[in-house]
């Protein structure tokens, strides 16, 4: 074992009280009994598994331990409601900006995909449109280089360049 884990073990061994203490601490509580919690005398005997004595049995209401009490449980229960709605709360926020989050996210990832299919359509459609307008314009000149002399010909392809440059 370590020797830290020994210092530890020795500092939390149980130890027995010095003598004349259970007394001290019965009188005490005795004189405080009308305002909070007494000690019942021998409860010490019976321990819990843990090896202490029961809290249940230690301790028992005075006889007018109730408004002490409910001063202290008022108190501690403001304070904890405090403290846990501001939990609550904190948690509850931080679950709703992890969804909006996630939804955000979730659209952001929708209008990614759609917006890069509608740019393949785009370029499938203007490719198709591209091979169609060159089959057109290559039937067009054949009809007329049929039907066209020579120079007529090149009259016409002169033209067609001229337009193409504007």
């Amino acid at each position: 074992m370590r020797p830290l884990d020994e210092e530890l073990r020795e500092l939390f061994r149980r130890k027995e009280p010095p003598a004349g203490f259970e007394e001290r601490v019965l009188a005490r509580l005795a004189g405080h009994g009308q305002r909070g919690l007494a000690l019942q005398p021998g409860c010490h005997d019976r321990k819990d598994p843990l090896g202490g004595p029961r809290a249940s049995q230690a301790l028992t209401p005075g006889p007018q331990s109730r408004s002490v009490l409910s001063v202290l449980t008022s108190f501690w229960t403001q304070k904890t409601r405090k403290i846990v709605l501001a939990r609550w709360l904190a948690a509850a926020a931080a679950c709703v900006l992890i969804i909006a989050g996630v939804v955000r996210y979730r659209h952001e990832q929708r209008m990614r995909a759609q917006a890069e299919q509608a740019s393949r359509q785009a370029i499938m459609a203007l490719q198709f449109a591209g091979t169609q307008l060159d089959m057109a314009l290559q039937q067009a000149n054949q009809a007329e280089a049929e039907a066209l002399s020579p120079l007529q010909h090149l009259q016409h392809l002169e033209v067609i360049f001229n337009e193409r440059n504007r």
